[in-house]
């Protein structure tokens, strides 16, 4: 910073109502002139401080034509520039220079006083000052200091007021008529570090954003969708204000200072562990709700309780029985009317930066989903901005019974992603992420929270062929995840006990699974290998779980967020495997990659199979989960293949899935029509 900013105030008012021409060199000497009374030789100092005035009086200006405000309010006065400066300078730290600046402005104000043969109102050393905060002006309180530190830093009577005499001690000998609160706050730290009273002053300390970020934060796209560059929440809802992600940033900041310890911060640092929503961690991640607990009147009725619910959410929420608002389909134009009401939900789920998504539709008979379907597939083709469907398949087979030309669009809308496969256990719905409504349950359902783990980086250390080290090591790291959302569930308690969340679950979140399978299979992916795995973080997840009082499921549905993240903070760190050695392009795992393999993605090691080869695969993959959600779907040559790809790959999972769990009663399982194994790479079928 060499330069002073661009934009300037024309002008300034003095004291007399005078107006002249503002003139930003004469912060910059009166900074020059504070940092020479205390040996301070920042060359820089002056000019940065400059900046933050100008800047601030720049955005005060704005706001108040936005509000048209008359003309003569946007002209600043004098006094209010000498406090942005005393205010910039206890922001910056540099407190004794703040110190020479209020005495050299005080002794310019008594000087006035005497000169105009008026009562200065005090100011001599040893006089109370009066403190200027942002509620105002109030009157010196030595005890309001000492209430404040029992209070906020948890101190003791006799510790606290110890420190609000020392701070009263320097306070009057500035000899000063008013100070900042900021100021105060800055010889309160200052005494309690002097005391050895650190944890104290970290309870009082300010949570706030270097200024390289928040620089960065301000000049990212509207569409970033990131809270900050040096934040772990990446996964934002787009079209994200420069506001929201700094706010998101500061809340992100606070979570990891104070509500998660020590170990979390350490694997989060090191690319184990990710916290995801921490830039709304007071919140919970999902709600679950019915439709009909919305209240009768349609969808114009449930709007306003959606607000509320998106923003008593830090994720979003998943909308349960949306045929209800919908009403029984009766005519062809039911469909326009279903598009409309979509639309509505997708507008309201943009403008609250939060997700709205279906499940359970409910209705009865194939019309009412068919209705939906064909309203979705409208929605699609004219690029609007609708709800993704979580649908089990025996109301997509009810459905395309009833309409088989709804085939082509559901294709479509699989390949998009806004219809997402989902299976339940007996006696359970998919009900969200992480979440399983039981057959007589009517009540919302809450995801408190979720916590991602980097599978890669495990399986790399462990190496090729070996499945029983990584096991060990996913138990270990199953029981730090839990132990932070112990810690997150206990700052939602404490942050938002008003908020109902009816039975509360959290989420393990798995990310990385196909690149962990090629991993450990040195490029081969096996399926019945990826169960194990799943099935074992499952269960010491429970285990944990049970110990801390949570109840926790595992959800590879909410990998996504986190697969570019963790990816980014473990580059560099790869090592090759011995198939990449024999390969004729590397694998992934050896280079410095972009992004995990999220959910069931198997990667390149899909995409040579056929449709329903692949689908009794991903059964194999999934048979130690009971709910989920077979996402993603499609693969990169879904749209090359002849026919319905995506729809023959799901019937054939929900065939081998049922194949798989049924016979372990009656009869021996039959084998299921898939490989043990699925190659990393192999050559695609030639086409006809």
């Amino acid at each position: 910073m060499t330069t002073p900013p661009p934009r300037m105030p024309e002008h300034l008012r003095k004291r007399d109502g005078q107006v002249v021409p503002f003139d930003v060199r004469r912060i910059m000497a009166a900074v020059s002139r504070a940092q020479d009374a205390v040996g301070d030789s920042d060359p820089g100092l002056g000019v940065e401080v400059a900046e933050l005035v100008v800047l601030t009086l720049v955005g005060r200006a704005d706001a108040e034509r936005v509000g048209m405000v008359a003309e003569a309010r946007r002209v600043p006065s004098l006094e209010e520039v000498q406090d942005l400066v005393e205010e910039a300078l206890v922001g910056l730290g540099r407190t004794r220079v703040a110190r020479a600046y209020i005495l050299y402005r005080d002794r310019r104000s008594r000087a006035r006083a005497h000169l105009t043969v008026t009562d200065g109102g005090g100011g001599a050393a040893g006089r109370a000052p009066q403190v200027r905060g942002e509620a105002g002006v109030s009157p010196w309180s030595r005890g309001r200091i000492a209430a404040a530190l029992v209070r906020e830093s948890g101190l003791s009577g006799q510790d606290a007021e110890e420190v609000a005499r020392r701070v009263e001690r320097q306070v009057l000998a500035l000899g000063a008529s008013r100070v900042s609160s900021g100021l105060v706050r800055a010889f309160v730290d200052q005494e309690l570090q002097g005391l050895g009273l650190y944890d104290a002053a970290r309870a009082t300390e300010p949570v706030g954003i270097p200024r390289p970020d928040l620089r960065a934060l301000l000049r990212a796209p509207r569409d970033a969708g990131a809270p900050g560059p040096s934040s772990e929440a990446r996964h934002g809802p787009p079209n994200v204000s420069a506001e929201r992600r700094i706010g998101a940033s500061v809340m992100a900041r606070w979570a990891r200072q104070d509500w998660l310890d020590e170990e979390f911060n350490r694997a989060h640092h090191a690319g184990e562990l990710l916290a995801l929503g921490l830039e709304r961690f007071h919140l919970p991640l999902v709600r679950s709700v019915s439709a009909s607990g919305l209240g009768d009147g349609g969808v114009a009725r449930a709007l306003g309780p959606l607000t509320t619910l998106l923003d008593a959410t830090a994720h979003g929420v998943v909308l349960e029985g949306i045929c209800d608002l919908l009403g029984a389909p009766r005519r062809s134009r039911d469909a326009d009317r279903a598009t409309e009401v979509l639309v509505s939900l997708g507008a309201l789920a943009r403008a609250s930066g939060r997700r709205l998504d279906l499940a359970n539709p409910g209705g009865r008979g194939p019309r009412p989903i068919v209705q939906l379907l064909t309203a979705l597939v409208h929605g699609l083709a004219g690029g609007l901005a609708m709800p993704k469907l979580f649908l089990e398949h025996a109301r997509v087979a009810e459905a395309l019974e009833a309409e088989p030309a709804l085939a082509e669009g559901l294709e479509e809308l699989l390949v998009a992603g806004r219809v997402v496969p989902v299976w339940s256990a007996p006696g359970e719905s998919f009900a969200g992420p992480g979440l399983a409504r039981r057959s007589r349950e009517r009540g919302p359902l809450t995801l408190g929270a979720a916590v991602a783990l980097d599978l890669v980086g495990l399986a790399r250390r462990a190496g090729p062929w070996n499945e029983e080290a990584l096991l060990a090591s996913l138990v270990e790291r199953a029981e730090g995840a839990v132990e932070a959302l112990a810690q997150l569930a206990a700052a939602q308690d404490e942050l938002s006990p008003g908020i109902p969340v009816g039975r509360r679950l959290h989420a393990v979140v798995p990310v990385g699974l196909g690149d962990v399978l090629r991993i450990l299979g040195d490029g081969v992916a096996r399926p019945d290998q990826g169960a194990r795995v799943l099935g074992v973080l499952r269960d010491a997840s429970q285990q944990a779980a049970e110990r801390a009082g949570l109840v926790v499921e595992l959800s590879t549905l909410l990998s996504g967020p986190a697969a570019s993240v963790l990816a980014r903070r473990a580059a560099g760190e790869a090592r090759p495997t011995q198939a990449g050695l024999f390969e004729e392009r590397p694998l992934p795992e050896s280079e410095r990659v972009e992004r995990y393999l999220a959910g069931f993605d198997l990667g390149a090691a899909q995409t040579s199979w056929e449709p329903r080869d692949r689908g009794a695969a991903l059964a194999a993959l999934a048979a130690t989960l009971p709910t989920g959600a077979l996402w993603p779907l499609h693969d990169p040559l879904s749209s090359q293949r002849a026919g319905l790809a995506c729809l023959t790959t799901w019937a054939a999972f929900e065939r081998a899935r049922a194949e798989l769990l049924e016979p372990r009663v009656h009869r021996p399982a039959p084998p299921v029509a898939a490989p043990t194994a699925l190659p990393f790479e192999r050559p695609a079928r030639p086409r006809a």
